[in-house]
């Protein structure tokens, strides 16, 4: 025992699992717990329930209520960096543990009493500065535990110390959106429960204070050997792998804000029961209870029998994994946007960074109405071979469908001006003017034709879908032609979507005219929610083969006296992630509250960025020389 220090200073020189780690482990359960339940319900939170004082409604949009989740994200894993400063410095890593807690239960109680946004980033900054500054002591706390004699067990009691994590992980994201949604609980139960729990938390790890090893904060030594050229080069040669790294966790933890948007248009029903869009969350640790052991026990041993299976080669398998885990929810979000817009005759609501336009929101377009309109009009309004102006849409799944009608909304903002839309005398016309008046629906194999003339529409002055339906066709794109409109220089048209009937219609498929899909082929689908169980599948087994191996890697590759500062670098490859996340959400919001990175362009822009990530990384994999270093024992 050391003379300054009440606690064991040093592991002892057993083979047995140190009796602390049962302590430590109980302690990231509950925690864990905690933390999750909270984060898992914060985009739901923020997008349906957030209040102002005087007790009514101020929602944040789904862009900015992601950025916002990330921003806080970035700083749960930014504060390890003071944490692990307090700990290696002045406090030690079992006092600055303690004292962080405290700190962290009193942000779960601000956001149990106060809906406001003030009491969110109250609570939520508590959180950060509590969260964040005891996440690098606990897990290199869990190494210090080991000596020489059973280092050998730091492997599998990183992997039990992540599966406690995510049993934690996986009951909160069940139980937090459920007392969220349920109007006997609400907001104060869904974020009262963690806090309740991260004061057990606090309590099981005071338990274990007289079992654990106590490292004492290296003080001046510290530093000295941070600033040496053995800390340094450890520093570096680190800091290398975790900027790769944090285009992982760019893409990760949006499991917990786009893809829990992207849940709301899904088919949730599993097994009978309809999911809320927060709880398919619990997939994820559940995944990974599965498959730790599987990656333990099958996984990794096959692979080493083919190469010599290096973290380092972990990690970059694990990049490559995360690539096609992407891209799925890509596809997931092509299906539920539905079809696209391939041409139109001139302009639109907004334009690319290119000067093209925009063509996202003319199908399934959200509520501002962003459309598009006609090229300036002859004097006498007279049409021209080709109407007053077309669009051409492309069916979902580039397939062609059995359509038997189309909606139209006329109704359009933003498209032309109103002095550019005058009439005789330049009297400005009313905003009704301008829509289309006489609409004829063409079918087709492809967007240059041959054109099949389906339907004709007379369309009123009204902001509303109107439709017209005709006899089943199959068709994989379709043709709009203004024909006329109420007046001015312009047509213009809103929106529309294109009705499928029935994917395999009967004989009598005219007669069955109930049997149609108004949600297939132009608006998009409800794909099953299992649809993104096989990209969480993906994402987890991303997950095991980088997140366990950078925790178990930061530990053994950091020198003695700067484990719990070589994790926070770690985690600040976290942080930056959700930094990068963030400011991808705030600078594709335009001003029209569109977005510049619309639909499945999103999730595809991720997913071409962790392929160059990878491919990156395999460059640092090659070369990367590691030294480890572990606790010597007590004498």
């Amino acid at each position: 025992m050391s003379r300054t220090s009440k606690y064991r200073t040093a592991p002892l020189p057993v083979e047995t699992v140190p009796r602390g780690v049962p302590y430590i482990i109980g302690n990231e359960f509950a925690e864990r717990f905690s933390f999750y339940g909270m984060k898992g319900i914060l985009v739901v939170f923020m997008t349906q329930y957030l209040l102002r004082s005087s007790g009514e409604l101020d929602l944040m949009s789904d862009e900015t209520a992601t950025a916002w989740y990330h921003l806080f994200t970035s700083a749960v894993y930014f504060t390890p960096l003071l944490g692990a400063l307090l700990a290696d410095i002045f406090l030690g890593k079992y006092m600055t543990i303690i004292s962080l807690s405290l700190v962290y239960c009193l942000g779960h109680f601000m956001l149990a009493i106060d809906d406001t946004r003030f009491g969110l980033a109250l609570g939520l900054g508590l959180i950060a500065l509590g969260a964040g500054g005891i996440k690098p002591c606990v897990s290199a706390h869990v190494g210090d535990q080991f000596g020489s004699r059973n280092k050998y067990r730091i492997p599998a009691i990183f992997g039990w110390f992540y599966i406690s994590i995510n049993i934690g992980a996986f009951i909160s994201n069940l139980l937090t959106p459920w007392l969220l949604n349920n109007p006997d609980y609400g907001p104060q139960w869904a974020f009262g429960v963690p806090g309740g729990l991260m004061l057990l938390a606090t309590w099981v790890f005071w338990l274990g204070r007289w079992k654990f090893v106590h490292i004492q904060p290296g003080g001046a030594a510290f530093v000295k050997e941070t600033l040496s050229r053995e800390g340094l080069t450890a520093l570096g040669k680190l800091s290398l792998i975790y900027v790769f790294v944090a285009v992982f966790w760019a893409l990760f933890d949006q499991t917990g804000s786009t893809w829990v948007i992207q849940a709301r248009s899904m088919d949730r029903t599993v097994f009978g029961y309809t999911l809320f869009e927060a709880q398919f969350q619990a997939a994820n640790p559940l995944l990974i209870l599965i498959l730790v052991p599987i990656f333990t026990a099958v996984v990794y041993p096959s692979i080493n029998r083919i190469i010599r299976l290096t973290p380092v080669r972990k990690i970059a398998i694990g990049m490559f994994i995360t690539v096609l885990a992407f891209a799925v929810p890509a596809v997931i979000e092509t299906n539920i946007t539905g079809g696209r817009a391939v041409k139109a005759s001139s302009q639109a609501a907004r334009r690319t960074s290119d000067g093209d336009w925009s063509p996202w929101n003319m199908i399934d377009g959200e509520p501002d109405g962003s459309g598009w309109a006609t090229g300036r009009l002859s004097g006498d309004g007279s049409s021209a071979e080709d109407g007053l102006g077309n669009a051409v849409i492309q069916l979902r799944e580039r397939r062609a469908w059995t359509i038997s009608g189309i909606e139209i909304n006329p109704y359009v903002r933003g498209v032309m001006d109103a002095d550019d839309d005058a009439g005789e005398g330049d009297t400005p016309l009313p905003d009704t003017d301008r829509f289309a008046r006489e609409v004829t629906v063409f079918a087709g194999d492809s967007p240059t034709g041959p054109w099949n003339e389906v339907a004709q529409l007379s369309l009123e002055q009204a902001d509303r879908f109107q439709r017209v339906s005709f006899d089943p066709v199959e068709a994989a794109y379709v043709k709009l032609r203004i024909d006329s409109n109420w007046g001015g220089n312009h047509a213009a048209v809103g929106r529309f979507r294109v009705i499928a009937a029935a994917e395999s219609p009967p004989a009598n498929a005219a007669a069955s005219a109930a049997l149609v899909w108004p949600d297939v082929a132009g608006i998009g689908y409800k794909p099953s929610i299992f649809w993104q169980l096989l990209a969480y599948i993906l994402i987890t087994a991303a997950e095991v083969m980088i997140s366990i191996t950078c925790l178990e890697f930061s530990y053994t590759q950091a020198p003695r006296a700067m484990k719990s500062f070589v994790m926070s670098f770690y985690m600040l490859s976290i942080s930056f992630g959700n930094l990068l996340v963030a400011g991808v959400n705030f600078f594709i919001r335009n001003e029209d509250k569109t977005s510049k990175l619309a639909g499945a362009s999103y999730y595809w822009f991720f997913t071409a960025l962790m392929l160059v990530t990878a491919m990156g990384f395999l460059v640092v994999a090659k070369f990367y020389r590691e030294r480890t270093y572990i606790q010597e024992d007590a004498s």
